[in-house]
């Protein structure tokens, strides 16, 4: 059996599997019941029997939610019959094909009613005159959209009293929607990330004060809505129960939500958040996936690590892992933590469900570790701890090896200046010398040159004939 209504004098179940039952009351007092069921003959019948909600909206029109069959609009007939308005007969425009799983009907003050789906939101407006009329409008997550819905599996929609949205998923948080145009919404999402103790989100309610209870996969959650704030009430969330999936329900007074166990109550006023502040503890210090310790490694951790103020860490130190907790020994799983290391992160980081911080190849330098904690209800406050070290540079990272780097570098530049000097000198020494003997060596051909011409001019002198004779037997030439 699933949730109920009352329209004056008559009122309707909603099943799982069985279709829509309506009880009429009579004039003796007695109640006539009429079973409706989809029949596949019938367009005018149920959509589906799978029956997850029914609402009336500002026009008394009555609306039902089907899994499987989308959406179905109550029509009572002139002669009291009651037939079903949805895709298969005038409810044409409705997207069937992606929205046919409904789980949520509701309607804010804007006269806009919300359809949650398995698929995503649907809206359009209460002022239409036929069934065939409505525009249906679709928000959806978008894939690298972190403006869009978390999840597209939207368990119901809250339209709170200031004119606040907001949906829950199957998965992905809480949204808030905030219009930013016509049909067009941004999505502010707030998951386990921002403190939820799980993101699978069955159903809410809204109290007096303007404030959120959450029905969690992991235990009833207070979202304050003015102040974006997720807070834990210890007084109950320890129960051994869990809460199933439908609409709460309030007398005015207290909220009412279904569980495992039965009805479980309670009255949001009679809740208080705790005022307790747990101090956060440093339980171990972990450098190399070796733990310091001040009997293991006396020379680095001399106390124990919460009681180190000014820790020096050799180096080489490629991984260090900080483990902290809060001193507060009820409902720890609802504590949340945040971190920050001064000189290497900018914003706090949020812990993935536990409570230490690692970090892989820090440079050298003095850094100053901060951490806070939520108490067991989820609230922030005021219990920063911090934690000073200083991580060691090596031989080559210190100002001592800088200033030797640059004495090499310069005397290598002064070397390779001198040898290029004398290179360059013995080369022009030995150029030099060179053209020196390419011009003792022109000067001694010029000079032999000049010589042979005036040896031959000198020979031609000489050399003019006459006329030979003789002198007794011998023949005389003279040149």
């Amino acid at each position: 059996m699933g949730q109920s209504i009352c329209h004056h004098a008559r009122f309707g179940w909603c099943t799982k599997g069985q279709g829509l039952i309506k009880a009429t009351e009579t004039s003796k007092g007695n109640f006539e019941l009429q079973h409706f069921k989809y029949k596949a003959d019938d367009p005018y019948s149920l959509s589906n029997d799978n029956i997850y909600f029914t609402f009336q909206d500002s026009k008394q029109r009555l609306w039902v939610a089907t899994y499987g069959g989308g959406l179905n609009l109550i029509e009572t007939m002139p002669d009291g019959t009651l037939r079903f308005i949805n895709h298969r007969n005038l409810l044409k425009r409705y997207p069937i094909s992606h929205f046919y799983k409904v789980r949520h009907i509701t309607e804010d003050n804007q006269g806009r009613i919300w359809v949650s789906t398995t698929a995503g939101i649907l809206q359009f407006k209460v002022s239409f005159h036929c069934p065939e009329e409505i525009d249906f409008h679709s928000i959806c997550r978008e894939q690298g959209n972190v403006n869009s819905l978390s999840n597209n599996d939207v368990q119901m929609i809250q339209c709170m009293d200031n004119g606040k949205i907001f949906a829950i998923t199957y998965g992905g948080g809480l949204n808030e929607l905030s219009p930013m145009g016509l049909h067009s919404y941004q999505c502010k999402s707030f998951t386990q990330k921002n403190g939820l103790i799980s993101d699978i989100i069955y159903s809410m309610h809204e109290d007096k004060q303007g404030n959120l209870w959450l029905v969690t996969g992991g235990g009833l959650v207070k979202f304050v809505a003015s102040a974006e704030q997720i807070q834990y009430p210890s007084e109950h969330i320890a129960f051994n129960m869990h809460f199933s999936e439908g609409v709460g329900a309030t007398d005015g007074r207290q909220i009412f939500f279904g569980t495992n166990r039965g009805l479980f109550y309670f009255t949001p006023e009679n809740i208080h958040k705790t005022d307790f502040i747990p101090q956060i503890f440093f339980s171990s210090i972990w450098v190399n996936n070796q733990e310091l310790t001040p009997r293991k490694t006396p020379s680095i951790l001399s106390v124990n690590p919460d009681d180190s103020r000014d820790m020096q860490l050799p180096p080489n130190n490629h991984t260090l892992r900080l483990v902290f907790s809060a001193l507060d020994m009820t409902n720890t799983e609802y504590i949340q933590y945040a971190y920050k290391l001064d000189g290497f992160d900018k914003n706090f980081r949020l812990t993935d469900n536990g409570h230490e911080a690692n970090y892989t190849n820090l440079p050298p330098g003095k850094y100053v570790f901060r951490v806070k904690s939520t108490n067991n209800e989820g609230v922030w406050v005021e219990n920063e701890r911090t934690l000073s070290f200083e991580v060691l540079p090596t031989f080559s990272e210190t100002p001592y090896a800088t200033m030797l780097y640059i004495f090499l570098i310069v005397l290598f530049i002064a070397v390779a200046i001198y040898i290029y000097t004398v290179f360059y000198r013995i080369k022009n020494k030995a150029k030099n010398e060179e053209l020196i003997t390419q011009l003792k060596l022109s000067f001694f051909v010029s000079r032999i040159k000049n010589s042979i011409n005036i040896d031959y001019r000198t020979f031609g002198i000489y050399t003019q004939r006459r006329e030979p004779f003789w002198e007794g037997e011998r023949y005389f030439e003279d040149y």
